[in-house]
């Protein structure tokens, strides 16, 4: 003989509502995980790409001052030859370029280091060529530090994922509620094992009786405690988020400041300074310590300037993730205002 049956639990009403917004606010916290990853890394290829940018002017500015002290130390030579100068001022041109050598060589290993880490980034061989980098500009203004508070907390992936997780937490509290109830369950059978033909389809309902209420309460202040974990979570990581925003915005605004001092105010300055220095030495009135320190100042300039604009788009990127947008600086009415 055989014996079959078929039964169907049917759950208390509103029961499969809580357990499909669970599903989907679990979903929902998976895919703004994946939003966060790709900001993550979007701050990460942002940041390589400027010291990218940074290191190839270095190198650059490097071989200009490099020619500079060859051209320095062939007029000392020809003065000393000429018995106007002293052979310490070519022996000085000699210290001076050796010392921008070795710093070449440390810029080489830097850019290589780059390098790798950039094509770790892209999944490539890490002694791969790279292309040169492209030129930086300034980036446009921002809006005030409150205009990117307020779009963080809208906008930022993580605060919308710990929000639906909240979310979620609340539905299974529901369900831990609903566990109070009865489920009921429809059952039909066929037992072949009986003789008369009229026993043996079965038809049955079935009623579960949640007996253990102390289980089912215990249960449900758990639920609770965790929605208050995760709503206080949330605000722990809106807080963190404001600091990163201002951190980033107050750095970001410093580099600017940076950048237009040495590049409008410093560098032309600084220029000057060198073509007056090396025309008083070479008419025989000034002193090659000064023309040596006059370089090393403009060198020091041009680096600071190219340090400043690549520490802007660094800061940028850091923004750009602190908010949780890749173009925060697209939000309409733009400005610098007070940003307090």
């Amino acid at each position: 003989g055989h014996q079959l049956e078929l039964s169907q639990r049917i759950p208390w009403p509103g029961t499969l509502q809580l357990r499909g917004e669970v599903a989907r606010h679990e979903a929902d916290a998976a895919r703004e995980g994946v939003t966060s990853a790709q900001l993550k890394l979007t701050a990460a290829a942002s940041a390589l790409a400027a010291r990218w940018y940074f290191v190839h002017q270095a190198i650059r500015i490097n071989g200009i001052n490099q020619s500079l002290l060859k051209d320095f130390r062939a007029i000392a030579v020809s003065r000393y030859g000429s018995g106007l100068a002293s052979q310490q001022d070519a022996l000085r041109a000699d210290v001076a370029f050796n010392q921008l050598a070795h710093q070449a060589i440390v810029l080489e290993r830097r850019q290589r280091d780059i390098a790798a880490r950039i094509n770790t980034l892209l999944n490539q061989p890490p002694d791969k060529p790279l292309p040169p980098p492209a030129e930086l500009t300034e980036p446009p203004l921002l809006p005030t530090v409150n205009t990117l508070r307020e779009q963080a907390r809208l906008a930022h992936p993580e605060l919308k994922a710990l929000a639906a997780r909240t979310r979620a937490l609340q539905s299974r509290a529901g369900l831990a509620g609903r566990a109070r109830f009865p489920d009921i369950t429809f059952k039909a059978g066929y037992n072949a094992l009986w003789d008369r033909d009229s026993k043996r389809f079965t038809v049955g309902v079935g009623i579960n009786l949640p007996l253990d209420q102390a289980k089912r309460q215990a249960a449900e202040d758990e639920a609770g405690a965790r929605i208050k974990k995760s709503e206080w979570a949330l605000v722990d990581r809106a807080a963190q988020i404001d600091e990163r925003i201002q951190l980033a915005y107050d750095r970001l605004q410093q580099s600017r400041h940076t950048l237009a001092l040495d590049r409008d105010r410093l560098l032309p300055l600084a220029e000057q300074a060198l073509e007056v220095a090396l025309s008083d030495y070479d008419a025989g009135v000034g002193d090659f310590l000064d023309l040596i320190s006059n370089e090393k100042s403009l060198m020091q300039i041009q680096l600071r300037i190219a340090q400043a604009l690549a520490d802007l788009h660094i800061q940028l990127a850091e923004l750009n993730e602190a908010v949780g947008s890749l173009t925060p600086g697209e939000v309409k009415g733009a400005n610098e205002g007070d940003q307090r």
